[in-house]
Parts: structure tokens; sequence; C-alpha cells
């Protein structure tokens, strides 16, 4: 019960933060301090939830300072959440998805010319993608190989 809705909370979350990162390239506090909260109500485990929060924030601010701001705060914010919710290794796993994901993407709009190298992509949206798959293939991981088919 407490993994469909820490499941619920991801989703929902990450669904209107994108929406709102398309719609305004913002990604409002109240939606991230509900996120940050119901993450630690609903957290099986609070070290994981702790860090995993603190690893999404610190290497996205480090990102954030190094880059010289390509990531928003909004999209600091939103990794300190997605970390809280799916702990600290997985949140690397994610981390990556997310920014293969939107480097696929970018090659992609440069290769149609619709972009250049520096055109600003809204990151929330790969964030949902990263976070959402790892999140979801975790069952995944758990099949035995017996059941699967040969």
């Amino acid at each position: 019960m407490v993994e469909t809705m820490r499941t619920l909370l991801l989703s929902t979350c990450l669904a209107l933060a994108s929406a709102e990162d398309l719609r305004s390239r913002r990604i409002p506090d109240g939606l991230i301090t509900f996120g940050m909260v119901g993450s630690l109500c609903l957290s099986t485990r609070l070290i994981d939830t702790v860090l995993g929060a603190f690893v999404g924030y610190t290497v996205f601010w480090l990102t954030r300072t190094i880059t010289r701001r390509a990531l928003g705060l909004g999209d600091v914010k939103l990794s300190m959440f997605v970390g809280s919710v799916i702990g600290p290794v997985d949140w690397w796993t994610a981390a990556m998805i997310s920014a293969g994901t939107a480097g696929f993407v970018l090659l992609g709009a440069i290769a149609l010319r619709a972009a250049d190298r520096k055109t600003p992509l809204p990151f929330a949206p790969f964030l949902a993608v990263g976070g959402l798959t790892v999140w979801l293939g975790r069952g995944l991981a758990a099949v035995p190989c017996s059941v699967i088919p040969r």
C-alpha cells in the first residue's frame, strides 16, 4: 500500500512539474514542498529518504554552479525530491538516464536544425523519465531468471 502511494506521489509530482516546466520554465516551490513532505511521511527507510534528498540536491547544485546556471534551481529541488523517493543509489541511475535522454533529444533537435547547443531545454521532463524509469523498473530486477522464457 505504501509503495503504491509513493508511486502515485512520484508520478503525480513529476507530471505536474514537467507540465509547468514546459509551459513556463518554472517549477513551483509549493509542488516540491508537497512532494518532500509526502516523501518523508511515506518513507519506509528514513536514512534512504534523507540521503537521497541530500545526494539529489548536492550533485545538481554543484552541476548548476559549475555550469554557470545551466540547470535552474527548480531542477535542483526537483532532483532532491526524486532522490528522497528513490534513494541515493537509484538516484545516480536516474540522473544518468535523464542526462542521456536530454542529450539525445538535443542532438536530434540540432540535427533537424530546430535548436543549437545553447538552446535551453526544460529539464523536468527528462528528470521525470529517469526517475520513473528507475522507480518502476525496480520490480523488474526482482524477476527470477527461470521465469523469463528462453
